[in-house]
Protein backbone atom coordinates (compact mmCIF):
# COMPACT_ATOMS: atom_id res chain seq x y z
CA UNK A 1 0.00 0.00 0.00
CA UNK A 2 1.01 3.64 -0.39
CA UNK A 3 1.18 4.28 3.37
CA UNK A 4 3.32 1.18 3.85
CA UNK A 5 5.69 2.45 1.15
CA UNK A 6 5.98 5.79 2.94
CA UNK A 7 6.94 3.98 6.13
CA UNK A 8 9.54 1.84 4.37
CA UNK A 9 10.95 5.01 2.82
CA UNK A 10 11.27 6.65 6.25
CA UNK A 11 12.99 3.55 7.63
CA UNK A 12 15.33 3.39 4.66
CA UNK A 13 16.11 7.11 4.99
CA UNK A 14 16.96 6.59 8.67
CA UNK A 15 19.32 3.71 7.83
CA UNK A 16 20.98 5.76 5.08
CA UNK A 17 21.48 8.68 7.48
CA UNK A 18 23.02 6.34 10.04
CA UNK A 19 25.31 4.74 7.44
CA UNK A 20 26.44 8.04 5.95
CA UNK A 21 26.03 11.21 8.01
CA UNK A 22 26.38 9.53 11.41
CA UNK A 23 29.38 7.46 10.38
CA UNK A 24 31.33 10.46 9.09
CA UNK A 25 30.10 12.98 11.67
CA UNK A 26 32.83 13.92 14.13
CA UNK A 27 31.53 17.21 15.52
CA UNK A 28 33.84 19.92 16.75
CA UNK A 29 36.90 19.88 19.01
CA UNK A 30 38.54 16.95 17.26
CA UNK A 31 39.20 13.50 18.59
CA UNK A 32 38.85 14.42 22.28
CA UNK A 33 35.10 14.97 22.03
CA UNK A 34 34.18 12.61 19.20
CA UNK A 35 32.38 10.18 21.54
CA UNK A 36 30.20 12.89 23.04
CA UNK A 37 29.50 14.46 19.63
CA UNK A 38 28.55 11.16 18.01
CA UNK A 39 26.42 10.23 21.00
CA UNK A 40 24.42 13.44 20.86
CA UNK A 41 24.05 13.06 17.09
CA UNK A 42 22.78 9.51 17.61
CA UNK A 43 20.25 10.65 20.21
CA UNK A 44 19.01 13.49 18.00
CA UNK A 45 18.58 11.21 14.98
CA UNK A 46 17.11 8.35 17.04
CA UNK A 47 14.63 10.54 18.93
CA UNK A 48 13.41 12.10 15.68
CA UNK A 49 13.09 8.68 14.03
CA UNK A 50 11.28 7.07 16.96
CA UNK A 51 8.84 9.98 17.34
CA UNK A 52 8.07 10.08 13.62
CA UNK A 53 7.67 6.30 13.63
CA UNK A 54 5.26 6.37 16.56
CA UNK A 55 3.10 9.05 14.93
CA UNK A 56 3.00 7.43 11.49
CA UNK A 57 2.79 3.90 12.89
CA UNK A 58 -0.16 4.85 15.08
CA UNK A 59 -1.86 6.46 12.08
CA UNK A 60 -1.32 3.34 9.96
CA UNK A 61 -2.77 1.15 12.70
CA UNK A 62 -5.77 3.47 13.25
CA UNK A 63 -6.69 3.61 9.56
CA UNK A 64 -6.27 -0.13 9.25
CA UNK A 65 -3.29 -0.27 6.88
CA UNK A 66 -1.28 -2.18 9.46
CA UNK A 67 -2.57 -4.54 12.10
CA UNK A 68 -1.90 -4.19 15.77
CA UNK A 69 1.67 -4.59 16.88
CA UNK A 70 2.10 -8.30 17.50
CA UNK A 71 4.78 -9.40 19.88
CA UNK A 72 6.66 -12.16 18.10
CA UNK A 73 9.63 -14.03 19.55
CA UNK A 74 12.08 -11.32 18.46
CA UNK A 75 10.00 -8.50 19.95
CA UNK A 76 9.51 -10.42 23.20
CA UNK A 77 13.26 -11.04 23.40
CA UNK A 78 14.02 -7.36 22.81
CA UNK A 79 11.44 -6.20 25.37
CA UNK A 80 12.87 -8.70 27.87
CA UNK A 81 16.35 -7.33 27.18
CA UNK A 82 15.11 -3.77 27.81
CA UNK A 83 13.46 -4.86 31.09
CA UNK A 84 16.63 -6.56 32.33
CA UNK A 85 18.71 -3.56 31.24
CA UNK A 86 16.44 -1.23 33.25
CA UNK A 87 16.63 -3.52 36.30
CA UNK A 88 20.41 -3.69 35.96
CA UNK A 89 20.62 0.08 35.70
CA UNK A 90 18.36 0.62 38.72
CA UNK A 91 20.28 -1.74 41.01
CA UNK A 92 23.72 -0.80 39.72
CA UNK A 93 26.19 0.63 42.22
CA UNK A 94 27.07 3.27 39.61
CA UNK A 95 23.64 4.93 39.83
CA UNK A 96 22.69 7.55 37.27
CA UNK A 97 25.93 7.05 35.34
CA UNK A 98 24.41 3.88 33.87
CA UNK A 99 21.63 5.87 32.19
CA UNK A 100 23.96 7.82 29.91
CA UNK A 101 26.91 5.46 30.10
CA UNK A 102 29.70 7.59 31.60
CA UNK A 103 32.33 8.80 29.13
CA UNK A 104 31.48 6.26 26.44
CA UNK A 105 27.81 7.35 26.34
CA UNK A 106 26.69 3.77 25.82
CA UNK A 107 24.26 3.37 28.69
CA UNK A 108 20.62 2.50 29.20
CA UNK A 109 19.28 5.26 26.92
CA UNK A 110 21.42 4.06 24.04
CA UNK A 111 20.30 0.47 24.57
CA UNK A 112 16.61 1.45 24.71
CA UNK A 113 16.83 3.50 21.51
CA UNK A 114 18.75 0.78 19.68
CA UNK A 115 16.08 -1.74 20.69
CA UNK A 116 13.21 0.54 19.68
CA UNK A 117 14.83 1.16 16.30
CA UNK A 118 15.27 -2.58 15.79
CA UNK A 119 11.60 -3.27 16.57
CA UNK A 120 10.35 -0.41 14.38
CA UNK A 121 12.40 -1.41 11.36
CA UNK A 122 11.56 -5.10 11.77
CA UNK A 123 7.83 -4.29 11.97
CA UNK A 124 7.59 -1.97 8.97
CA UNK A 125 10.60 -3.02 6.91
CA UNK A 126 12.78 -0.97 4.59
CA UNK A 127 14.07 -0.90 1.02
CA UNK A 128 16.79 -3.53 1.24
CA UNK A 129 17.77 -3.35 -2.45
CA UNK A 130 19.67 -0.08 -2.15
CA UNK A 131 21.29 -0.55 1.28
CA UNK A 132 24.13 -2.88 0.18
CA UNK A 133 25.19 -0.33 -2.48
CA UNK A 134 25.16 2.50 0.03
CA UNK A 135 27.10 0.34 2.47
CA UNK A 136 29.65 -0.44 -0.27
CA UNK A 137 30.05 3.27 -1.08
CA UNK A 138 30.47 4.15 2.60
CA UNK A 139 33.06 1.41 3.12
CA UNK A 140 35.03 2.60 0.09
CA UNK A 141 34.86 6.23 1.22
CA UNK A 142 35.89 5.25 4.75
CA UNK A 143 38.82 3.22 3.42
CA UNK A 144 39.90 6.14 1.24
CA UNK A 145 39.83 8.47 4.25
CA UNK A 146 41.92 5.95 6.23
CA UNK A 147 44.55 5.89 3.48
CA UNK A 148 44.58 9.70 3.39
CA UNK A 149 45.15 9.77 7.16
CA UNK A 150 48.00 7.27 6.82
CA UNK A 151 49.66 9.73 4.46
CA UNK A 152 49.23 12.59 6.94
CA UNK A 153 46.07 14.27 5.67
CA UNK A 154 43.76 15.34 8.46
CA UNK A 155 40.51 15.95 6.56
CA UNK A 156 38.24 15.79 9.64
CA UNK A 157 40.62 17.92 11.71
CA UNK A 158 40.61 15.24 14.41
CA UNK A 159 44.11 15.89 15.66
CA UNK A 160 46.47 18.86 15.65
Amino acid sequence: SNSDTIYKTINTFFLVVMMTFFLFYVGQNGYLSIGKNKSFAFFAIAIAFVLISIVIGTELIIVGVKGKVVLNFTSITIVTYIIFSVISSVISEYGNVTIIGATRYNGLLTIVFQCLICVIISYFGCNMKMLPYIFLFVCLAHSFICVLQLYGFNIFDLYS
